[in-house]
């Protein structure tokens, strides 16, 4: 500052006073550190000429008033006279006896020593290592790069010298801290620290303890120097009395006076005022301290809070962003933590018995009137049964709305397929071809319209996708099924009047467009809506073949988002396979509580009840909650012989059934259990059983059974003979299944599992697999075998697949011509994969495409001829696939292939295989990662001895499509150093469905760099750079350098424009390899094209981009690259369909789980979603069951203090819930499709709404 060296005593008093009342606006925030500069030296501009400089002091004695240089600013006598100069200007009153009230000094103690009680009274995590109790100053490790390490150093030094001190250097100590030094010689006493007014310092005599408030914060350093020379410190107070001292030019600016805040919940308390904590400037420090007078003259300092204006406070966060030192207090490195490796459990059973071989069921009976089709049964029944019931509907009360015959469904039906073919269009246009797909949208509470549409849909030959009624935009997996109606190129919905308007709509009528969904043309199916075809159109009915029949929609435990598509004859043989299996006859009755849209709701209570017109009872899922005694009723009333139902139902009727006591389920000969095959429904059954038994329902007649919507069902338990024993239950060890090893329990019955037997496998077979627009299928020699076996027989029908070609048995002689593509745009191959989101995406490669992606990957890593390299990922897509098949032909290099399954029998064979063939380049994945730290971390010491080297890896690659991990690659970095491989080894590559390869990093460009952004401000899509270790700071790891010829910009995914560097965004990319487009299986190549060809809304609105989907920011670095110009690096942050929307800010899962996996040790791993606005928490438990109480307060408590949400529900699950895929990366959206269908099978669920 200007005014260094200056005598302030010398200065006028209206000056000083003026000055004292600027140092009082600094410390209260009313006025920025640049303005308080600007003003001071405003004021003393006419006295800096005539000021004379004091030169530093050896000897001991009082000095004179010195410059500003030497000595902080005064601690106790500064601030009395600013306060007095404050109250003169503003009135003249005398000094207010309040601040030397005992009372008020008591009191402000016990308040915090009872805040400190609350705070320690919070639940506190198992072995949870505080992120605020400090290690020893001997074990810590300095900051590689911090403004003040000299100073700091220099602190250290001289705090242990007893001699008199240097003269004073600016460039060896900094004045803050040697006064700071001197002001903690005390700091361990009880008494509070005193100093004389009137300029006049002098030893105290030990005075009376007073409560003092012991913070959980540690300060960096607390030197044991005591005051062993009075005279010296009476000097240095009395200097401090007269002067002002400014921070020196080596010294770190004043940080942001904001950053003191009040008080908040969680561990975070204020800090006494003895502590010395590095990052807090004298500034802070003194804007949150209060002075009061203990009634002896002495003064003490209490937090208080600071107050800033709001103005002050965005100036500070956008026009000012001092360089602050490291925050070591709040930081905690625990990279030294590894995760401990699970022993193998010597106790583990082996499998015993003999090899278990295929059951077959019975064979399939010939009926000589069975119908070709379903549609001919259908015909058949409106013909000749046209007034015979084939369905009724009930209201919400629970009473017939309406019954539909069969005459009536077969002229509507017929109706309605004439309608699709002949009159949606123009009178020369067809809009709807046999083949095509159609949606079916109709609310579970009107099962007749849907009836007419499914039928309808089969007369017309079109294909029905029936799907389920979306409420909203943000509708729970509205994206999903808007996924699997554009892969089957699905453009016409057909729904009732009725669910039309309750449709969401745009202000101007029209109906939304669904998130994800293709655009679709509605139609209305009621009755007035149809035209009567002509006396001489007859819809055809051909003979049930392969073609597909109708298309279900299902969400697999991959996360795979598919479409089952059941062919025409698998569906017709089904139905005869169930009317065999449950000896189903003309006229009966049939009550289905079931969903009638799809599984077994559609299977019997649909297309099984035309074959044998069955007359089926429909109770709506509304109407069960409304009266869950509804269905038992509908039975007696009715004298149903079979029910529909599933274990809910049961659980239910029992509930409620005081509400009625006069009914009978004698006429039962079936109630069919859906979910009979899972445990629980053991339970449901018996004490199902045990009430109704006395209303007439027979042991004989519940009948569970198992199914699932690719294989339909597998086994159903026919009826019983009466009076005969009913099967038997298998009480199984849940140790014994925890191995996958089946034993009979006989010891604990706390540990076993009840489970009971679903009958005989179906007769015949129901499952008829094909492959869509498929000209061959290659395989090997051995899969060849096992497709012709008669084992897969039972299971897949080869006959309707395209030409197997084994690939081990080609000719010969070389080909007449090698086929060249006639253009470099013809698509080369499909590339099908899941994504994080769980959706199954295939991309069109074009040629161009891959010959430039090969280009771009060998001067990246400098591929040659000469090099070897190892890989050791899936080989079925993305830049797996491009590595393994087509980057080695391309540059002529050798690859060694290591495939992921093999590591799973031997753990070390990636790293052998890499220090025996010498590799250089090395690629993989998480999950192969993942597995030799956990697998191999503790067996360094072996590996050395078998004699593994990897001081010849020089780059390690991780391939993945999101966030790099990087807690994961410190991790492996550091087990494996003992081995010699290279801490700059491993580094991240990044690549997306619209573009496989965007970062990788190169041998000859710099080390990939860290980052620490604020969690807060990324919150609402801002990126603000912090040190390491700051509070809500997030580390981030470059995710490679960009490859050559690729372009990358940081885009609003709203406005579609350019955003500056400060902003998230998503991640848009323009690269010659970047794929052509989407493909779906059955045409519509146009859906989502604006995700491979899309435009700036301004800024350069002519270049094409593709939207990867992922939200990121670019940052240029101090970094040189091989062309000595500065580096730009990509950081990505997460996929942008994966985000959570809560309370208006943008949450990322990955954070949210990173929280929660440290909150215990028994936490191996979670995962979070949203439900209705509600945060869920999934997180599998792999100690012991009596802990899962326990985590569910430790979840919810970090989840709160870090990051200020409330989680709705929490679930603990078994290890090996969380889905994940090939490349390690979690299916959040699969789980939580799972959650709602209630297949998690939790150990425990806490609500918390």
């Amino acid at each position: 500052m200007t005014d260094r060296g200056l005598d302030l005593s010398a200065l006028p008093k209206e000056v000083r006073d003026q000055l004292a009342e600027l140092d009082l606006e600094l410390s209260e925030g009313d006025i920025t550190q640049k303005g308080y500069e600007k003003k001071r030296t405003k004021l003393l501009a006419p006295y800096i000429i005539q000021a004379p400089v004091a030169p530093p002091q050896n000897d001991v004695q009082p000095p004179a008033p010195s410059s500003s240089s030497q000595a902080p600013p005064p601690a106790s006598s500064s601030r009395y006279r600013e306060r007095r100069s404050r109250r003169t200007h503003r009135g003249g009153g005398t000094r207010d006896d309040r601040y030397r009230s005992d009372v008020h000094s008591e009191a402000v103690q016990a308040a915090l020593a009872k805040h400190k009680e609350e705070k320690m009274a919070l639940p506190m995590p198992t072995k949870r290592r505080s992120t605020y109790v400090q290690s020893p100053i001997e074990t810590r490790t300095p900051p590689d790069s911090s403004s003040g390490s000299d100073d700091e150093t220099s602190v250290r030094r001289l705090s242990s010298v007893v001699a008199p001190p240097p003269p004073v250097n600016t460039s060896l100590q900094s004045p803050d801290c040697w006064i700071n030094r001197s002001a903690q010689g005390s700091s361990t006493s009880s008494s509070a620290s005193s100093t004389l007014s009137h300029g006049e310092a002098k030893p105290q005599p030990q005075s009376q303890p007073q409560p003092q408030y012991k913070p959980q914060y540690q300060p960096l350093y607390q030197p044991q120097y005591q005051p062993q020379e009075p005279s010296r410190t009476a000097a240095v107070t009395d200097m401090l009395a007269h002067s002002r001292i400014a921070p020196p030019e080596n010294s770190a600016p004043f940080p942001d006076v904001t950053a003191v805040a009040p008080p908040s919940r969680g561990p975070r308390v204020d800090l006494p005022s003895k502590a010395v904590v590095r990052g807090m400037s004298r500034v802070q420090s003194r804007s949150s301290m209060m002075e009061t007078a203990d009634g002896r003259g002495n003064t003490q300092r209490v937090p208080v809070s600071s107050r800033v204006s709001t103005k002050i406070q965005q100036l500070l966060n956008t026009l000012k962003r001092p360089k602050r030192p490291p925050l070591s207090e709040f930081f905690t490195d625990d990279a030294e933590e590894i995760v401990q490796v699970p022993q193998p459990d010597p106790n583990t059973p082996k499998p015993e018995g003999r090899q278990i071989i295929p059951v077959k069921g019975e064979p399939l009976g010939v009926v000589s009137n069975w119908p070709p089709a379903l549609q001919a049964a259908l015909a058949r029944w409106g013909a000749t049964q046209g007034k015979s019931p084939a369905l009724t509907a009930l209201d919400i009360t629970g009473k017939p709305l309406y019954t539909l015959t069969y005459g009536k469904l077969w002229s509507r039906s017929v109706k309605l397929a004439y309608t699709l073919l002949n009159k949606l269009g123009n009178k020369n246009e067809q809009i709807l071809k046999p083949g095509d797909r159609v949606a079916l949208v109709y609310p579970n509470s009107d099962p007749g319209m849907f009836w007419v549409a499914f039928y309808g849909c089969l007369l017309a030959e079109v294909i029905p996708v029936p799907i389920e009624v979306p409420l909203s935009r943000k509708d729970a997996g509205i994206s999903q099924v808007g996924f699997l109606l554009g892969s089957c190129g699905v453009g016409l919905a057909l729904t009732s009047e009725i669910c039309l308007k309750g449709l969401p709509k745009t202000p101007t009528g029209e109906i939304l467009q669904f998130k994800g969904w293709p655009r679709m043309k509605w139609v209305i199916t009621d009755s007035k809506y149809l035209t009567k075809p002509s006396k001489d159109w007859q819809p055809h009915i051909p003979t049930a073949n392969t073609d597909p029949g109708y298309i279900e929609y299902k969400a697999n435990k991959e996360g795979t988002v598919v479409g089952v598509a059941v062919s025409k004859v698998a569906m017709l043989t089904h139905c005869q396979a169930l009317t065999q299996a449950c000896n189903y006859c003309e006229g009966e009755t049939l009550v289905n509580v079931l969903d009638f849209k799809k599984d077994m709701g559609l299977w019997h209570g649909v297309l099984t009840a035309v074959m044998n017109r069955i007359h089926t009872i429909s109770v709506p899922y509304a109407v069960m909650k409304a009266c869950p005694l509804s269905w038992v009723q509908r039975v007696h009333i009715h004298k149903a012989r079979v029910a529909l139902v599933k274990c809910r139902d049961l659980h239910w009727a029992m509930m409620a059934h005081r509400d009625q006591r006069d009914i009978s389920l004698a006429s039962l000969r079936m109630l069919i259990v859906a979910d009979g095959a899972n445990p629980w429904s053991v339970s449901s059954c018996d004490a199902f059983l045990n009430l109704f038994q006395s209303h007439g329902l027979k042991p004989e007649v519940i009948c569970p059974c198992a199914a699932s919507p690719e294989a339909m069902t597998v086994a159903i338990r026919r009826p019983g003979v009466p009076g005969a024993p009913l099967p038997a239950r298998a009480i199984l060890s849940l140790s014994g299944l925890s191995h996958s090893v089946i034993r009979v329990n006989t010891e604990d019955k706390n540990s076993a599992l009840t489970v009971q037997d679903v009958g005989h496998v179906m007769p015949g077979g129901g499952k008829d697999a094909r492959v869509s627009k498929a000209a061959c299928i290659l395989t090997t020699q051995n899969l060849m075998r096992t497709l012709r076996s008669k084992e897969a027989a039972a299971s897949v029908n080869i006959k309707t697949w395209p030409t197997i070609i084994d690939t081990d048995d080609l000719p010969r002689r070389r080909p007449p011509q090698i086929y060249k593509p006639p253009t470099a745009e013809m698509i080369a191959y499909l590339d099908f994969s899941v994504s994080t989101t769980g959706m199954l995406t295939g991309v069109k490669i074009s040629h161009a495409a891959v010959s430039a992606l090969c280009r771009s990957i060998k001067l990246q890593c400098e591929l040659y001829s000469s090099r070897q390299i190892a890989i050791c990922m899936d080989p079925y897509c993305g830049l797996g696939f491009v590595l393994w098949c087509l980057a080695s032909v391309y540059s002529g290099h050798q690859s060694v292939l290591i495939p992921p399954f093999e590591l799973e029998s031997c753990l070390s064979l990636w790293l052998s295989t890499l220090s025996q063939y010498r590799i250089r380049d090395t690629f993989c994945s998480y999950s192969v990662m993942e597995l030799c730290t956990k697998g191999l971390g503790t067996q360094t010491e072996l590996l050395r001895a078998r004699g593994v080297n990897l001081s010849c890896v020089r780059s390690c690659v991780v391939i993945a499509e999101e966030r790099p991990r990087l807690a994961l690659t410190q991790s492996f970095s550091k087990l494996f150093k003992d081995v010699g491989l290279s801490s700059r080894a491993v580094s991240t590559a990044f690549g997306s469905r619209v573009n496989l390869a965007i970062c990788l990093q190169g041998t000859t460009g710099p080390d990939p760099c860290t980052v620490y952004v604020d969690m807060k401000s990324l919150r609402h899509d801002r990126v603000r750079l912090v040190e390491r270790g700051a509070p809500q700071s997030l580390p981030l790891m470059e995710s490679g350098k960009i490859l050559p010829g690729v372009r990358v910009i940081i885009v609003n995914p709203e406005t579609r424009g350019p955003l500056g560097d400060s902003h998230l965004g998503e991640i848009w990319v323009n690269s010659p390899h970047s794929a052509s487009g989407y493909y779906t299986i059955y045409g519509e190549e146009s859906l989502q094209a604006d995700h491979f060809n899309t435009k700036l809304s301004f800024g350069d609105p002519h270049t094409l981009w593709a939207r990867t989907g992922y939200l990121g920011f670019v940052k240029r670095t101090e970094l040189l690259d091989a062309s000595g110009d500065r580096h730009d690096a990509l950081f990505v942050v997460g996929s942008l369909d994966e985000t959570l929307e809560l309370r208006g800010l943008r949450y990322h899962p990955i954070d949210i789980e990173t929280s929660v996996s440290r909150a215990h040790r028994s936490i191996a791993e979670s995962a979070v979603f949203t439900w209705t606005n509600l945060l869920v928490v999934v997180s599998e438990l792999c100690g012991s069951e009596q802990d899962a109480l326990d985590l569910v307060p430790l979840i919810t408590n970090v989840v709160l203090e870090e990051h200020h949400l409330i989680v709705g529900v929490v679930v603990i699950v078994d290890p090996g819930v969380i889905p994940i895929n090939s490349r390690g990366e979690k299916q959040r959206m699969h789980l939580r499709d799972s959650f709602l269908a209630d297949q998690l099978d939790p150990i425990y669920v806490a609500y918390n709404m």
